[in-house]
């Protein structure tokens, strides 16, 4: 099946956010923060400067407490924080280690002793949000497990099935889907039933809108995080009623971070295994690499990254039962069976088909099966050749001024199983001639007009071509 297509989603949305109306949950690939500031006696400190600022890249918002003590962040980058409360009568209070993940509504209540602003109250040990803001339940994976966890093919998607009440259903690709990106799972939360997961990345739609599954996550250097929702879901999704995945994409920050790899796996480095005639065929090569950093420090960011991947694999030992040399020119005698003219009903003499009776179609198929090189009719041959070739790659640029937020990323991949053909073994040519393309942009704006208003819009873009070729 060739999909000749074009599936283009395209998702804009305008999003009004009153902060005054106590603590929400974060949009998409962001997080939120939220708290009470209260003084020692347990009484709430309204007009309070409360400011946040991203240790990473310098982003830093800053709001003023209300008259029941409750500061607001509805919508921040992932990342590490620190948080600084300043009051008239109190000691500035300062808080390190805050690490904000995707879809998280943490809550951070803050007592305020008194003194001099100019005293500080610092808090350098990392701190266990607790959250308060939603009560939807959801399942973190973080770039810490993303990068130590093993992954078959650096296929993050997998990780998945780390969360509870997420059952592997891929058996059921039996069915015969054509033109499927390798790495589409099926993946069955909490008893929904097939293709009830949402794949967001970067805040955009990232699901094979013929099956609903998911579409080629980014290679594991470039994933901050991805969260699993699946309980007690926002309304402000839709689309699936399993479960929802927010995927975060890393940024640049304001420093040059980069990575190198190489990742090889060639049977000719293992050991054969003990009842295998040959060693492991496949040869697989993963390479690339992924550079972040500055262009404008505490303004504008950039990310990039790369990974190819190279499979090679020829079974060995295929075993066919094929025509020897006699049959093809019609000599059967070997046979124990009297072979029958079935325009006559008559025997063949000695089993032997005259040569002008055999079909010309089949001898000149014939001369691409080899003869057998085994015991009878047995021929021991190199099986089909697998070649995959995929080639992916995404750059990400943020821009943080004032009140603006705004990141944009365009994401590639390409995969392609060309097949193979050969004249003199027909038995080895390739069925599966394969060729899938996945394109996917992303472009999110925060503005913050006021302490208690955000408005927030996003952009999504997405385009899946390819499938099988005869």
């Amino acid at each position: 099946m060739i999909r000749r297509r074009a599936p283009v989603s395209v998702v804009g949305a305008l999003l009004l956010v009153l902060a005054s109306h106590g603590p929400l949950s974060a949009q998409f690939t962001t997080a939120s923060l939220n708290g009470i500031v209260v003084d020692p006696s347990g009484a709430a400190v309204p007009a309070a400067k409360v400011s946040v600022r991203n240790t990473g890249t310098g982003f830093e918002l800053t709001t003023a407490t209300e008259g029941t003590g409750l500061y607001v962040f509805p919508r921040l980058p992932v990342g590490s924080y620190t948080l600084r409360i300043e009051k008239e009568g109190f000691s500035t209070y300062v808080q390190e280690g805050i690490v904000l993940t995707v879809n998280q509504s943490a809550t951070q209540n803050v007592s305020l002793r008194v003194g001099e602003i100019t005293e500080s109250v610092t808090v350098t040990s990392d701190v266990d949000l607790v959250t308060t803001g939603t009560s939807t339940v959801g399942q973190l994976v973080d770039a810490r497990r993303v990068v130590d966890l093993p992954l078959n093919g650096r296929r993050v998607q997998s990780l998945l099935y780390l969360g509870p009440g997420t059952v592997d259903v891929d058996q059921v690709r039996s069915l015969g889907y054509g033109g499927v990106y390798p790495g589409e799972q099926l993946a069955n939360v909490n008893g929904t039933g097939l293709g009830q997961v949402n794949y967001q990345l970067d805040g955009a739609g990232h699901n094979d809108t013929y099956l609903n599954l998911n579409l080629p996550f980014p290679n594991p250097d470039s994933i901050q995080e991805f969260n699993l929702q699946a309980d007690n879901l926002s309304a402000q999704y839709g689309n699936a009623a399993g479960g929802i995945v927010n995927i975060a994409t890393k940024s640049g920050t304001n420093e040059i971070h980069g990575s190198v790899f190489e990742f090889l796996r060639n049977g000719a480095l293992n050991a054969r295994n003990f009842f295998a005639p040959t060693h492991d065929s496949l040869k697989r090569n993963q390479f690339g690499g992924s550079i972040g950093g500055p262009i404008k420090k505490d303004q504008l960011f950039y990310f990039g990254t790369f990974q190819g991947t190279r499979i090679r694999t020829a079974p060995e030992g295929q075993i066919a039962f094929v025509p020897t040399e006699a049959q093809r020119r019609g000599d059967f005698s070997s046979l124990d069976v009297q072979l029958v003219d079935p325009l006559n009903g008559q025997p063949f003499p000695n089993n032997q088909i005259p040569d002008s009776r055999l079909s010309p179609v089949a001898k000149n198929l014939l001369s691409g099966i080899p003869l057998p090189n085994g015991p009878g009719q047995q021929l021991t041959y190199t099986g089909r050749s697998g070649e995959q070739n995929e080639n992916q790659f995404m750059i990400k640029g943020d821009y943080n001024a004032g009140r603006n937020q705004i990141n944009g990323r365009y994401f590639f991949s390409d995969f392609d199983a060309p097949g193979s053909f050969s004249a003199e073994n027909l038995l080895a040519a390739s069925s599966d001639i394969h060729g899938v393309r996945v394109q996917n942009v992303a472009v999110n704006h925060t503005f913050t007009a006021r302490s208690t208003l955000l408005i927030n819009t996003w952009f999504g873009w997405n385009q899946q071509r390819g499938g099988h070729f005869p």
